[in-house]
Order: structure tokens, then sequence, then C-alpha cells
């Protein structure tokens, strides 16, 4: 697709990370209201977002705990009380927390992260630095440690697993009570959980979105459409079908309840309250959401070539393509 040009709205520079003069820790906040790392196992750019004012509330919050039953799934900005934890694009993805009122910057961590997890007081990522390899470490930086000596992508937690696409496209889990690691012997590029089953890309046939058990057992072909990103809630399944030029798909655990939910190529969603937030590829990468029955299609703000974005308290987090210096940008949703 072409790209004429990007229409960009007027940006006020909040500092939400303060005690840093360098313009690459700025965050920039919309006026106007309305993840992908390359490799053989690419990570869905899985974002987080929700909304608010340009001074974070310390009411709003979204806690992340061990839920049985409940994944956890990994983003670049994640809010955990009155504490935002993030990889910081503008420090080579080193990791960094701050308060929800912009104070308290601290950076905890020299290691570079694409996405991290977090478990009560833990947070958990691949470590750039070392080939994407699974490290942890408590939230205030110390306990630092490898937990595995293989790329681990696309992490998400289920009670005391944490399922990450490896080696050679194989989706596997590290038990994080007795450190061991089983392969699922499933062969994928994207895949969720709701707690129940996992849904996945069958990439050894014709990549046609299966269904399992979170075992790894009893894999069965749930529908012909090519899943190239995957969310999923209580037994519906929402999915980028690439069969169909990248429209968003909803389909139901049993197979039924297949609709269309857009009409545009889309990628990077984020099921959050209702609704999906999206990166609309047919407008110049801008950032939209809509809401899980099909309805409310909203553009957000008008910025447009988004690099990624995160959902995190009650905003969109995100970066633009076109920034020479990378700059952090929230928008309410």
């Amino acid at each position: 697709m072409s790209r004429l040009k990007a229409v960009i709205t007027t940006m006020a520079v909040i500092s939400f990370f303060t005690g840093c003069q360098n313009p690459l820790s700025a965050l920039k906040s919309s006026s106007t209201s309305s993840n992908t790392k390359q490799s053989p196992a690419p990570k869905k750019t899985n974002s987080v977002a929700t909304a608010g004012n340009a001074n974070l509330s310390s009411s709003v919050s979204i806690v992340i705990q061990n839920t049985p039953g409940t994944p956890v799934k990994s983003s670049k900005v994640i809010q955990n009380g009155n504490t935002i934890y993030y990889v910081n694009w503008s420090d080579d993805n080193k990791i960094y927390s701050i308060s929800v009122g912009g104070t308290g910057k601290k950076k905890i961590s020299d290691d570079s992260a694409y996405e991290l997890l977090l478990s009560n007081n833990t947070i958990y990522y691949n470590n750039e630095l070392d080939s994407d390899k699974l490290y942890a470490m408590n939230t205030d930086g110390t306990n630092r440690k490898k937990l595995l000596d293989e790329k681990a992508l696309n992490l998400e937690l289920l009670n005391n697993f944490i399922y990450y696409i490896g080696s050679d496209n194989n989706l596997s889990t590290f038990n994080t009570s007795n450190n061991s690691k089983t392969s699922l012997k499933i062969i994928t590029r994207s895949y969720d959980t709701d707690g129940n089953s996992i849904y996945y890309e069958n990439y050894s046939n014709k990549h046609v979105l299966n269904i399992m058990n979170v075992d790894g057992s009893n894999s069965s072909k749930l529908s012909d459409d090519a899943p190239m990103d995957i969310v999923s809630q209580t037994g519906t399944i929402y999915y980028v079908n690439g069969w169909d030029h990248n429209k968003i798909y909803k389909i139901v655990s049993d197979g039924t309840g297949r609709s269309q939910l857009n009409d545009v190529s889309s990628s990077s969603m984020v099921l959050d309250s209702g609704y999906i937030y999206y990166i609309n590829n047919s407008d110049y990468d801008s950032i939209y959401k809509i809401k899980v029955d099909g309805s409310g299609n909203i553009k957000l703000g008008n910025d447009n070539f988004i690099n990624f974005f995160a959902v995190a308290g009650t905003y969109v987090y995100y970066a633009k393509k076109t920034d020479t210096i990378p700059q952090i940008y929230k928008i309410s949703k």
C-alpha cells in the first residue's frame, strides 16, 4: 500500500517521564480523541490500552496478579496499581518504572526487552541482549535470573505456566513452579488462550485456525481461515483473517457464529473492555477500536504510521514510525 503522507496532529509534550532532560523520554499526549519484531516466530505486538487525562489518576489502575484460570498477556507497557512498568524504546528498550502520576522514574534493568509479563512481584521478559531468552526479576530489579536458554516470544501466563513461541516456531510452556520446559509439539506463529483452550494458527496445515486443550491435547480444526493475529475471551475468538485481506473475524469455540467484524486490513489487536483495539493498515496505520459485535468502529486521534501501541491503565500508549527521535505518545481510549 502506498503511503501519501502522515497527517500529524499537533501534540503537547507532557512531562510524564520526569527527571530527565533527554527528549527521548518525553511523553506526548494527543489533543484529539475519537506488537512487530522480525523473527521466524514473530511476536504479536501484544498491545494494552485504556483512557484518561494528561495526568494519570491514581484511582485508575489494572491490578495484575495470579488469578487461577485467568491468562496474563505480555505488553510493552503494563500498569499495576499506581506503578507503570515499560520498555523504554528511547533508551534501547531498557526496562523502567514510573508512578501513574509521572514521578519516580527509575531504570530497573539494563537489559533490553521486547515485551514484559507481570505476575505479582515478578517481571518476566525476553532479553534482547541474550537472543530473546526468557529472564525474570523482581519489580525493583533485584533477583535477576535466566529461566530458559532459548528464545521465548509471545509470552502469556496461565496459572504457573508461561506459554511462548520458541525455536523453530514451537509452542512450549515453562513451569514457574519447578522451572521445567514442555514442548506442546505445535508449530505456529500466532496463538492465544482464554484460560480454557488454546487457539492457534496451524502452520503445518495450511495455516488454518485450530483449538486444543491448554495442555496441548485434543487438537482439532476450528476454521479454514488463516489467523495472522488472535485474541480470545470466554470461548469467543477474534482473529485477523489472512485469507480475506487481514480483516477481523470472530468465531465461537464450538465452530459456530463465524462473522466478519470490519472491512479493512488490520493488525496488532488488543481486546479490552468489550472493544478490539487495532492498527488499521488501510488508513495509514492508524489506531482504531471496534466493539466485539462489529459496531462502533472509531479512529483514535489523528496520528498515522503507528509502529506499535500498548494499552495500560486508562490510556493507549504508542510510538510512530515517522519519528527520527523516539517519542512516547498517549491518547484516551
